[in-house]
């Protein structure tokens, strides 16, 4: 029964994927030892040997989140197939980083689903200084959005402090449509100033070709390091992934 043991630990292992021979050798080491000792309390309650082995590795956890667990706490470069990704690069169905890129990502650079931090772009976004998607808000910078709310904020229906778009309100609002604490003649000049670039067409072309060049990529890019997991998972023993 110890080969049912080690076969769970090749599954832990391969989700755990350390480079360091080394430390891939001790972790092993050390969750074989956490397994031996469950397995000797379930034969303490009186438990079956084979019995006890299926115990302990149940109660131990799924080989997936317990590989995933044993991964360095904050890598350069994280991507994980399921889960959460962490590290200065993350990559997955949720991404916390420094660079973060997934459904769910959260981190200083989030592109997602749902993105947020300083700066994002994605469906839904809420950032400090930058979002740039369908939904945003952002309460201390520019929001460029289909809708949404910011200091600045610029689109299709939004708010902000300074707002310009085809349904706009703020304190300083220009657009189509506009509900403005401030008439033309008396908005501050900086105020006037946001509003006269956010109607230069070259500008806010140049910007969404800059975000779209920036986000298709990205997206890309991330779909084929989630590939390359999955396929370095799946490459190891198709028997592994179940």
């Amino acid at each position: 029964m110890s080969q049912v043991i080690e076969r769970y630990l090749d599954r832990v292992m391969l989700y755990a994927n350390r480079k360091s021979e080394h430390e891939a050798t001790a972790i092993r080491d050390e969750q074989r030892d956490h397994l031996m000792s469950r397995v000797e309390e379930c034969e303490a309650e009186g438990l079956a040997r084979e019995e006890a082995i299926f115990r302990a590795i149940e109660l131990h956890g799924h080989p997936r989140t317990v590989g995933y667990r044993l991964r360095p706490r904050f890598p350069w470069v994280d991507v994980r197939s399921h889960g959460t990704a962490r590290g200065v690069i993350a990559i997955g169905p949720r991404a916390v980083g420094v660079f973060a890129f997934g459904g769910a990502a959260f981190g200083v650079f989030a592109i997602g689903g749902f993105a947020a931090g300083l700066f994002g772009i994605g469906g839904f976004v809420a950032t400090l200084l930058f979002a740039w998607g369908g939904f945003g808000i952002v309460p201390a910078g520019v929001a460029y959005v289909g809708m949404g709310a910011g200091l600045i904020a610029v689109g299709g229906m939004v708010a902000g402090v300074v707002a310009h778009g085809g349904l706009a309100a703020g304190v300083w609002a220009e657009g189509g449509r506009e509900f403005s604490l401030y008439a033309a003649d008396t908005a501050p000049g900086w105020a006037r100033a946001i509003t006269d670039m956010a109607r230069d067409f070259d500008m806010l072309g140049g910007m969404t070709l800059c975000m779209i060049a920036l986000f298709i990529p990205t997206l890309l890019l991330t779909l084929w390091m989630q590939h390359r997991e999955q396929r370095r998972l799946a490459a190891s023993d198709p028997w592994l992934l179940e």
